[in-house]
């Protein structure tokens, strides 16, 4: 049987179609395919169709179904729709059930959720307004969120209430946006190799570890924090990482090798460091690396500080774009223009070993006070290798009065 890749899902107004199973034994072009819409809550999932169909057949089907007029909500289903509080957990639910987004992504938008519903689960749906979103920001950003977390928060409510409106479970009005000024980074310095050294020495337990594996791989907070031993292969060297951008396999040096093999926690779940993903991301930045930073006399770094020192080794060590963005698990853009910082001494190497601005000494000729360009050079004075021809009609110059004087190369001949 020939081995197809699963249609995505379809969206037709408040209608959703995914596929079940498939393909058809006997006719590959077909899916086993599943229509359904809510009502109200997530719990309220209708199903309208099913069956056999190729994904252009089920556009049309769902198409007719809304066009029969029959899926416009009730003022009942409305009605129990009452809260944020309800509208976020039918959206979170219906998140959950989408195949394009990463496990990373949804946590996420489950975080967000719950601190909305914290500050505004209790606001009805009908008297959702701009003013909702900005008692929000403030509220969390009183309480010292950062303004980049509390800007997803603001974008996760907004998407829920663009899903909602679609089904037709909340008000058809837009919800307006909210600016959130960003400060900039409050610590943006890259640390050497030789600072690194310094506060790992002084740290002990899982935060010397976690360092270890930030600067070694290049990987994030979150992925070092959710790592499993399972994600471990010592035998091929290779280290399984999960973010935000995916999977991917990395492989290991020899010191970390070392290191894993001298560091064995067993913990729940698997945890490669012994403790929750939550303490690694609390408490890894804010306690153990300022006091390391402070005791061992170097300029503080953060973990994210280890990821860009990762980058600028694998760029200076030579290593392609295309190797270093798919270990740091980046596109070579994102990478260039967010992690890689150009130091005063990578500037100056480089136009040293480019010779910038060094002029060859085949160039460097004076001519007449100026600088002569290298394409303008001085014709070479040709010389005569044969003698001059005689021109045996040229007039006698008489210099003076009884004296001849014959041209160059011509014998006098004396009379007979």
């Amino acid at each position: 049987m020939d081995k197809r890749r699963r249609p995505t899902k379809i969206t037709v107004g408040p209608i959703r179609a995914r596929v079940v199973r498939g393909p058809h034994k006997e006719d590959v072009s077909l899916w086993y395919w599943r229509a359904v819409v809510y009502r109200g809550t997530a719990s309220d999932e209708v199903t309208l169709w099913t069956g056999w169909a190729t994904k252009a057949d089920v556009e049309s089907i769902c198409a007719g179904l809304v066009w029969d007029g029959e899926l416009t909500p009730s003022e009942e289903s409305i009605e129990e729709m009452r809260t944020v509080r309800d509208l976020l957990e039918c959206w979170v639910a219906a998140q959950e059930e989408r195949a394009d987004l990463t496990h990373h992504g949804k946590r996420n938008y489950r975080l967000a959720a719950l601190h909305l519903v914290k500050t505004t689960g209790k606001v009805s749906i009908a008297q959702v307004c701009p003013e909702t979103l900005a008692r929000h920001r403030d509220r969390r950003m009183h309480k010292g969120a950062a303004a980049s977390t509390v800007k997803q928060e603001i974008k996760a409510l907004r998407a829920a209430w663009a899903w909602g409106r679609r089904l037709g479970i909340v008000p058809d009005r837009p919800l307006g946006s909210l600016k959130i000024k960003t400060p900039p980074v409050r610590n943006n310095h890259t640390p050497v190799a030789q600072d690194v050294v310094k506060v790992v020495e002084l740290l002990d337990g899982w935060p010397r570890m976690a360092v270890l594996l930030i600067f070694a791989t290049g990987a994030r907070v979150g992925e070092i924090a959710g790592l499993r031993w399972s994600d471990v292969d010592v035998e091929r060297r290779t280290l399984r990482l999960t973010g935000k951008t995916g999977v991917r396999v990395i492989p290991m040096g020899t010191q970390l090798i070392e290191a894993f093999q001298s560091w064995r926690q067993d913990s729940i779940d698997g945890l490669v460091l012994g403790v929750s993903e939550n303490m690694v991301r609390n408490h890894l930045n804010a306690r153990y690396l300022v006091r390391a930073c402070a005791q061992a006399g170097v300029e503080r770094f953060t973990p994210h500080g280890l990821r860009r020192a990762a980058v600028d080794s694998l760029l200076r060590a030579g290593v392609d774009v295309g190797t270093a963005s798919a270990i740091l698990g980046h596109s070579p853009s994102v990478m260039l223009q967010h992690y890689r910082r150009a130091t005063l001494d990578d500037q100056r190497k480089a136009i040293e070993s480019s010779r910038l601005g060094v002029i060859p000494k085949r160039w460097n000729t004076v001519v007449r006070g100026s600088f002569a360009p290298p394409n303008v050079q001085k014709p070479a004075q040709k010389t005569r290798t044969t003698p001059p021809r005689v021109n045996e009609k040229a007039p006698r110059t008489l210099r003076s009065e009884g004296q001849v004087v014959l041209p160059t190369g011509v014998e006098p001949v004396s009379p007979p």
